[in-house]
């Protein structure tokens, strides 16, 4: 991506984030959907019957794994053009719902912790994610127009 950007393939940069957005979410889906399926086999094996993993607890990690993939292709474009200041924020935010967090799990139960995390990664980081994807997209087509140097 940093030399596409480099370069002025601002084309090919959407073009690959829209690829690669589709492959990372269908195939965390899958794997995160093996996993949740596989799971309850693999504690039963590892931990003799001990520990029965909770399906709720389970599908909130396979979900925050797939919420992770959908935005990670526009971060690696911001991180390449050096744009970091939206996702910087926005984790800053995030890491300001711990308190958040604290409280759900005492109402709740810490198997809704992941789930919780999804809600939370989803209304504060794709915003934050896209914002920076634009931004990092609009400056270099504006330098493309202009014909300066853009880094």
């Amino acid at each position: 991506a940093s030399e596409a950007l480099a370069t002025g393939g601002i084309g090919w940069v959407r073009h690959s984030v829209r690829r690669l957005t589709a492959i990372m979410v269908a195939s965390s889906a899958l794997l995160s959907l093996v996993a949740v399926i596989a799971a309850p086999t693999a504690f039963d094996w590892w931990l003799s019957g001990q520990v029965s993993p909770s399906l709720i607890l389970l599908c909130g990690l396979a979900l925050w794994n797939v919420a992770q993939a959908a935005v990670a292709p526009v971060f690696m474009v911001q991180n390449a053009a050096g744009k970091l200041g939206p996702q910087t924020i926005g984790y800053a935010i995030l890491a300001a719902t711990i308190p958040v967090k604290l409280l759900a799990v005492a109402s709740l139960s810490s198997e809704w912790l992941p789930t919780l995390n999804v809600v939370l990664y989803v209304a504060i980081i794709w915003p934050a994610a896209i914002v920076g994807y634009r931004r990092s997209t609009r400056q270099l087509g504006a330098t493309m127009i202009s014909g300066g140097d853009h880094r």
